[in-house]
C-alpha cells in the first residue's frame, strides 16, 4: 500500500506543478502485442506523466465426446508511465519512457487463478517528430518485463512419520523481450 500511495503522490506532484504550462495529449501506438493508447498530461517540466489500458480476450469451445465446455479467457492490463523529455530539439524530441503494469486475469469456467501473482513493466527510448505544436510521430524500442509468480499450496502425508505436512509448489517466470513501436500523439491545445 505504501508503494502505491508513493507513485501516486509522485504523478500529483508532476501533475500539479505547474497548471499554467500544462496540456493534454492522446496518443495511440502499435508494436509488441497489443495495440493500445494512452492519455497523458504533460506539463512544464519534462515529465510527461500517462495512463494506459490494454485488453485481450480468447474464447475457445471444446469438444469431447458427448460434452461441449466453452472457456473465456481475458486479460485486462492497467499502465502507468511517465515520459522523460531529454532536451528540446525544435521539432525532434528525444524522450525516455517507464512503466508499470499490474495484468489481471479472468477465466470462465472460474478455475483458481488467485494464487498466480503478475507484475510488468517497460523501459524504452524514443523521439517524437513534431509535425505541428499539437501533432507528432513517434518511434520506440525499449524493454518489456513480465514477472509471474504462482504458489500453490497443499496437504501431503508423511509416510515414515505417519503425520500430514504442509506443502508448497512455486513456480517463476521471467520474460523480458524487446519491443519497437511507432506512435501517433496528438496534444490539445495548452491552457491560457
Amino acid at each position: 500500500m505504501k508503494k502505491q500511495i508513493t507513485i501516486f503522490s509522485f504523478f500529483a506532484l508532476i501533475i500539479c506543478s505547474n497548471l499554467a504550462f500544462s496540456q493534454l495529449s492522446f496518443g495511440v501506438h502499435t508494436g509488441y502485442g497489443t495495440k493500445s493508447a494512452y492519455l497523458g498530461y504533460k506539463n512544464k517540466t519534462h515529465f510527461m506523466p500517462y495512463f494506459s489500458l490494454q485488453m485481450a480476450n480468447l474464447r475457445a469451445n471444446t469438444e469431447f465426446e458427448d460434452e461441449n465446455e466453452l472457456v473465456k479467457i481475458g486479460i485486462v492490463m492497467p499502465t502507468i508511465g511517465t515520459k522523460y523529455y531529454l532536451k528540446d530539439n525544435g521539432k525532434l524530441k528525444p524522450y525516455f519512457d517507464l512503466t508499470i503494469s499490474k495484468p489481471v486475469f479472468y477465466i470462465k469456467p472460474v478455475e483458481e487463478i488467485e494464487n498466480l501473482k503478475l507484475l510488468a513493466g517497460s523501459l524504452g527510448f524514443g523521439t517524437e517528430y513534431f509535425l505541428d505544436p499539437q501533432f507528432s510521430i513517434g518511434g520506440e524500442f525499449g524493454l518489456n518485463i513480465l514477472n509471474a509468480r504462482y504458489i500453490e499450496s497443499y496437504e501431503d502425508f508423511d509416510y515414515n512419520n505417519y503425520t500430514s505436512v504442509e506443502k508448497e509448489d512455486k513456480y517463476k517466470f521471467t520474460s523480458n523481450p524487446t519491443y519497437g513501436r511507432i506512435s501517433v500523439n496528438f496534444y490539445f491545445e495548452k491552457r491560457k
